[in-house]
């Protein structure tokens, strides 16, 4: 890898974790979402308290402490959940598009709640840089040896994007219906209903459920004063009914509780 792209997208309402997000090279991006990284090491005796979304993607993370080989956490959930984080943060996460870590892997999302299958990936493919990134202590050090780790995956398998990532590709960004999709592909509803589950880890409905209330999330982030009505058809529900029951379902909140919250980070900013 030549250069590493460390143009930051830091994230205001995370300043107080040192969060910043970084991306990928190109080439990773089929499959890569973005890097992210947290340091905070000094952080108030309560700690902070962050809740994680699912958008049909996955997590690789990374947790440092002092002469010890990092924490590794591979999150695969797809429901919204609790993350404390106590005494101070030195964190690293690769998060992949839905199907990323498949492709790069082969991580069979289907069977990663067995704890065997959990430990083969482990042991086969991430614990072979833990004595490596042990050795880093900065950011850009330890994200160009992820980048490369990474690169060497996509040409070792020698990946390009198959039919099956430009099928979800197309099935995510339009609104007509799943049965029409199917009707013109060389596949049949039930196995393209099966490599759903196999490469992403839910049914094509859920996923595409994750990614609109995702995308009315990232509206809301970007324009809290925005009106939800605006948001709801622009994310393609069918009306505000549908739009706040899946909202609510996902994310454990309605878009009028998660607007608020948004609107007044931006009056009380966390120091």
């Amino acid at each position: 890898m030549s250069k590493t792209q460390l143009s930051s997208q830091s994230t205001p309402t995370l300043a107080h974790l040192g969060f910043n997000r970084y991306l990928p090279q190109e080439a990773l991006r089929p499959w890569v979402q973005c890097y992210w990284v947290a340091q905070q090491y000094e952080l108030p005796s309560g700690g902070f308290t962050e809740t994680l979304y699912p958008d049909g993607g996955t997590s690789l993370i990374f947790n440092f402490t002092d002469n010890e080989f990092p924490n590794i956490n591979f999150r695969a959930g797809q429901t919204a959940s609790k993350i404390l984080f106590q005494r101070r943060i030195d964190c690293l996460g690769i998060r992949f598009n839905p199907g990323g870590a498949f492709k790069l892997f082969g991580v069979d999302m289907s069977a990663l709640a067995k704890s065997d299958h959990q430990h083969y990936f482990f042991e086969t493919h991430v614990a072979r840089v833990q004595p490596q990134l042990n050795e880093l202590k900065t950011t850009a050090a330890r994200l160009i040896l992820i980048e490369n780790w990474l690169i060497a995956k996509v040409k070792q398998q020698q990946l390009g994007q198959d039919f099956f990532e430009r099928f979800v590709a197309q099935f995510l960004k339009t609104d007509e219906r799943f049965d029409l999709l199917v009707e013109q592909q060389p596949l049949s509803r039930r196995q393209l209903e099966r490599k759903f589950q196999l490469e992403i880890g839910v049914s094509p409905a859920h996923l595409k459920q994750l990614h609109r209330v995702r995308k009315a999330r990232e509206l809301i982030a970007r324009n809290p004063a925005i009106q939800l009505t605006q948001v709801a058809h622009d994310c393609g529900f069918y009306d505000q009914a549908h739009f706040i029951r899946h909202f609510q379902k996902i994310t454990g909140q309605t878009p009028g509780q998660y607007k608020q919250r948004k609107m007044s980070q931006i009056y009380n900013p966390r120091s």
